[in-house]
């Protein structure tokens, strides 16, 4: 015997009618669904993980939420019974020369990320200012909190990278030289090289050939945690 079961919310035959009329309007129906999942709009909250498929919810459902300036769209992902996913959609995207955001971005727990290796680069237009915890930065870039920066050992000889900043040295197994690379299209780059051995092998910071630290080629730690912190002005470094 034919039973009304829930299909997405709506009540189809079970099993499938087997006339071509009956069959025919029970895949109509189907398909309405299947391309029209349920939709909700004015509404004054997010959507919730309970806002799942036992109230009709599916994915590609549609949740406006606006009480807010600017409203907040919602596309759900997955609609399990009390673990429903949803997702926000950004809104107000403007177009011009370059995509322009109306509104506060909000990533939501996911990444912003640079494909192919390109960079990612904040530019505040004007007198605007870069803030990292906090709401209203008094400099072009205020962190309101610790910065984390790369730190390694060295034990040989090594040229620094781009992706050096503090290098601590232990030159106990044999003298060692750290050296800067060119100084060239890099202002502003910063390193700190510190000695971690005492004895008489030495640490030495040396330049790219050409260019120079405070006028010297070399610059010597002579002495067991002695370090330096050098500066790039774009042609040569400079300890500070």
């Amino acid at each position: 015997m034919a039973t009304l079961t829930s299909y997405r919310g709506l009540q189809v035959v079970t099993p499938d009618p087997t006339g071509d009329g009956g069959l025919a309007i029970q895949d109509d129906l189907k398909s309405l669904v299947d391309w029209s999942p349920k939709s909700v709009w004015a509404q004054s909250a997010d959507p919730t993980i309970d806002d799942d498929e036992t109230a009709d919810f599916f994915p590609g459902s549609l949740w406006l939420r606006t009480d807010t300036t600017p409203p907040k769209l919602f596309v759900c992902e997955d609609s399990a019974t009390g673990a429903a996913v949803w997702r926000q959609i950004l809104l107000q995207v403007a177009q011009d020369s370059a995509p322009q955001l109306g509104g506060d971005l909000d990533v939501n727990g996911q990444k912003i990320v640079s494909s192919s290796n390109g960079d990612i680069v904040v530019e505040p237009d004007g007198t605007g200012k870069v803030g990292v915890g906090t709401a209203s930065p008094s400099s072009l870039l205020q962190v309101a909190g610790p910065i984390a920066t790369a730190i390694a050992t060295k034990t040989a000889s090594y040229t620094a990278t781009a992706t050096d900043s503090v290098l601590l040295c232990d030159a106990t197994g044999g003298a060692l030289t750290v050296t800067l690379p060119s100084a060239s299209g890099i202002a502003g780059r910063q390193y700190t090289i510190k000695r971690l051995n005492g004895g008489v092998n030495a640490v030495t910071v040396a330049a790219a050939s050409g260019e120079t630290i405070d006028g010297a080629a070399t610059r010597s730690l002579l002495l067991q945690y002695e370090s330096v912190a050098v500066v790039s002005d774009g042609a040569n470094w400079w300890v500070v």
